[in-house]
Order: C-alpha cells, then structure tokens, then sequence
C-alpha cells in the first residue's frame, strides 16, 4: 500500500519556512529579482509581438504595434540626448562657478 500522506501540520510548515526562504532572497538580491523580472517582462512583449505577426492578416495590427515601439526609441533617445547635455551644462556652469570661488 502507498505510504500516509504527510500531517497538514508539516505541509503549511514547510510552505511557510519555504515562503520564508523566498522573501529572504528577495530582501538580500533586489537587483538580481528586478532583472529578473525585467527579462520576463520583455520576453512577454516579445511574444505578444511575435503572436501579433504571426495573426498579422487577420488583425493588421503589427504595423501600428511597430510603429508604436520605434517612436518609443526615438522617444528614449531624445530624451537621452537632453539629459547629456543638461548634465554638460550643470558641469559647466560648475566648472565655472568652482574658479571664481577658487579666485
């Protein structure tokens, strides 16, 4: 005959002491949990893009979905831009202002 399950008591032990574990490594790797959960949030674009070109004859979505995708780039891009060259200006401006001081 199969052996007794396990008492309840030691299945919600080990569940707590193994959520336990879990929120520990959460607290001691954020970052490697945020990457992790970045990388399957874009593999989850990823795949809804390919599933929309895959179905793109029947839904004729997958150019406005691209097109959407390239202005965020050029969107990121831009403001990448800006930020050098506020931070260019901000060096500048502190360059200067560190020589009259230094006067």
């Amino acid at each position: 005959p199969p052996p007794p399950p396990p008492p309840l008591k030691q299945l919600t032990t080990a569940g707590a002491a193994a959520a336990s574990r879990a929120v520990g490594f959460v607290r001691r790797h954020p970052a490697e949990c945020a990457a992790a959960l970045a990388a399957l949030v874009a593999t989850d674009y990823l795949n809804l893009l390919v599933l929309l070109d895959a179905s793109d004859p029947v839904l004729r979505v997958g150019r406005p979905v691209a097109a959407a995708g390239r202005r965020l780039v050029a969107l990121g891009r831009f403001a990448r831009r800006l930020l050098l060259r506020h931070r260019k200006k901000t060096a500048t401006v502190a360059a200067a202002s560190f020589r009259a001081v230094a006067r």
